[in-house]
C-alpha cells in the first residue's frame, strides 16, 4: 500500500483555546481592569453585555490583559439568595450570557460569608444556629499566617456547620443552581466551596465539625454538580485528598506570595508544596484541573521584587490550567513571561506526523496513522474529539480519529486506524484536513500548534484520491 506523508510545521503562537488560559475575574473580556492594584469579592450584578449571542469572535482584550476564554466570577450567598427560597436567578443567567457573548465560558463560586459580609439575614434571625466568634477563634487565625484574620472577625457572625440547617439552606443554594446549570456548556468549573470565608475551608480542622461532614459538604457538590469540572482549595487536611480522589481538581488563591503576610514565611515556599505532598495529591491534576489565583495582583508582585520567573515555573510543575489575574493590568517589562506561561499552561496540541494511503476505494477504508503531541502541561479535560475530513467542492466528510482526546496527557499519541469510508463519498480528488472538535457543535474548537489553519478551523495536510 503506497502512503502519502506529512510533518505539519510546529508554530509558537500563544494560541487562546477554551478551557484554559488566563481569566478575567468579576469582569468578563474586553471590560475595563480594576484600577491600580485592585480588586471586588463582589460578583457583578448589571450585565450590559447580556443580550448579546455567542460568538467566537472574542473582543480585543482590555489594554495590559490577555485575552481569555474563561470569566471567573464568584458571589455571596446574602446575594444571590435574599429571602427564603428566593434565588435571583437572572444573576447567574445574565453571567452566562454575558461570558458567552465574550467568546468566554463561566468559573463559578458561592461564597457562604467573609469577616465582612455575613450570611443571610434571615437565616442569621432565628433560622440558623451560629454566634459572634469566640476569642480562641480569633487567635487561631492570628496564629495561623495562611488563614489572616478577615476584616471584622471581632465582630463578626459564624454560622454553625453542624447545624442541619446550614446545609440544608446553603447546600440547597448549591444543589439549586447545579440543578439548573450543570452540565450547562456555559458553565467552565465550579468551586468546591462549602464551609469558612469565602468557601475557603478556613481552619477547617479546628472549628468546622468532624471529617464526616467535610465529607458530606464535598459529596453535596459532587452529587449537584456530576457533569461539570470541579476544583476543590488546596490543603494539607485529608478533604483535598477525598475531593480529589472523586474526580475534582484543585485551586489556590495566593500565586505569587512570597513574603506578603509574613518575612519569615510564604504561601509559595512553607505551604503549597508542603500541601500537596502531605494531602498525596500531586498527581490529582491528571484527572481535573489546577486552577491558581493570584495573591494580591502581578503589580504588587512586581513592587515586591518579588521572583516572577519562580513563581511562573512552578505554576507550570504544578500542571496550571488556568490563573486568574483578577482583572489586573500585566506590569508591562513582564508580558515576555506572561506570553511564556500563557504559551505553556493547559494544553497545546501539535500533529506531529500523519501517514495516510494514497488511493482508497469508494465503500472501503483508509489507513491513517497519525503521531500527536500534546506540548502542555495538562490534558484537555473537556476532550475534543480529533477528525479528519475529506473535501471537495462538494462538501466535507468527517471521520472521527479519537472520540476524546480528555486522556491526552503532556507527551506523545498515536493512533492508528482504518476508517471506513461514508457512503456518500464519491469518486474524486479531495483534500485531507485534521481538526480538534467541539463535542457538542462538531466543528473546529481547539487550534494546533501547526501552521496551515485555514478561516473555518481546519489544518490541511494533503490530498487523497478515491476509486470506483
Amino acid at each position: 500500500m503506497q502512503m502519502c506523508r506529512a510533518a505539519p510545521q510546529l508554530i509558537d503562537d500563544v494560541l487562546v483555546n477554551p478551557n484554559m488560559g488566563f481569566t478575567t475575574f468579576q469582569r468578563f473580556n474586553g471590560d475595563p481592569l480594576f484600577p491600580g492594584q485592585t480588586w471586588s469579592e463582589f460578583g457583578p450584578e448589571e450585565f450590559p453585555h447580556a443580550g448579546g449571542q455567542s460568538s467566537d469572535a472574542r473582543p480585543a482584550p482590555a489594554p495590559a490583559f490577555p485575552d481569555t476564554t474563561i470569566a471567573y466570577c464568584r458571589w455571596y450567598w446574602a446575594t444571590l439568595n435574599p429571602a427564603p427560597g428566593v434565588v435571583c436567578w437572572d444573576i447567574i443567567e445574565n453571567a452566562c450570557r454575558s461570558a458567552a457573548a465574550r467568546g468566554q465560558q463561566l468559573d463559578l463560586r458561592i461564597m457562604p460569608h467573609n469577616g465582612a459580609v455575613t450570611v443571610p439575614k434571615w437565616y442569621r434571625d432565628g433560622v440558623g444556629r451560629g454566634g459572634p466568634a469566640k476569642g480562641e477563634q480569633l487567635s487561631a487565625w492570628a496564629a495561623d499566617p495562611a488563614s489572616p484574620p478577615p476584616g471584622g472577625a471581632a465582630s463578626e457572625w459564624l454560622p454553625d456547620y453542624e447545624d442541619p440547617a446550614y446545609l440544608e439552606h446553603f447546600g440547597g443554594l448549591v444543589r439549586a443552581i447545579g440543578g439548573r446549570y450543570d452540565g450547562d456548556p456555559r458553565i467552565n468549573m465550579i468551586d468546591v466551596a462549602m464551609f469558612g470565608h469565602w468557601g475557603e475551608w478556613h481552619r477547617c480542622d479546628k472549628r468546622m465539625g468532624p471529617p464526616e461532614l467535610w465529607e458530606r459538604g464535598i459529596d453535596l457538590f459532587l452529587t449537584a454538580w456530576p457533569r461539570t469540572r470541579k476544583a476543590m482549595l488546596i490543603a494539607e487536611h485529608p478533604r483535598m485528598a477525598y475531593a480529589c480522589g472523586r474526580g475534582c481538581g484543585w485551586r489556590l488563591d495566593c500565586l505569587g506570595d512570597m513574603g506578603g503576610f509574613s518575612p519569615a514565611w510564604n504561601h509559595m515556599l512553607d505551604f503549597y508544596n508542603q500541601a500537596l505532598c502531605r494531602s498525596g495529591t500531586l498527581d490529582a491534576w491528571k484527572r481535573g484541573p489546577v486552577s491558581l489565583e493570584t495573591c494580591w495582583v502581578m503589580g504588587k508582585w512586581r513592587d515586591a521584587g518579588w521572583d516572577v520567573d519562580y513563581i511562573i515555573d512552578q505554576a507550570l510543575r504544578w500542571h496550571v490550567t488556568s490563573v486568574n489575574l483578577k482583572s489586573s493590568a500585566v506590569p508591562e517589562e513582564w508580558w515576555p513571561r506572561v506570553n511564556h506561561l500563557h504559551r505553556n499552561m493547559g494544553y497545546r496540541i501539535a500533529l506531529r506526523r500523519m501517514a495516510w494511503a494514497a488511493e482508497a476505494r469508494v465503500g472501503g477504508t483508509l489507513r491513517v496513522e497519525s503521531s500527536w503531541e500534546n506540548r502542555g502541561v495538562a490534558p484537555p479535560y473537556a476532550g475534543y474529539p480529533a477528525a479528519l475530513a475529506l473535501s471537495n467542492g462538494d462538501g466535507a466528510h468527517v471521520l472521527e480519529l479519537a472520540t476524546s482526546t480528555a486522556d491526552w496527557l503532556p507527551g506523545w499519541h498515536q493512533i492508528e486506524k482504518d476508517l471506513p469510508l461514508p457512503p456518500t463519498v464519491a469518486p474524486g480528488r479531495y483534500r485531507l484536513r485534521v481538526a480538534l472538535l467541539c463535542p457538542r457543535e462538531r466543528r473546529p474548537r481547539v487550534w494546533l500548534a501547526n501552521e496551515g489553519r485555514a478561516p473555518d478551523g481546519w489544518y490541511n495536510v494533503g490530498e487523497i484520491q478515491v476509486v470506483a
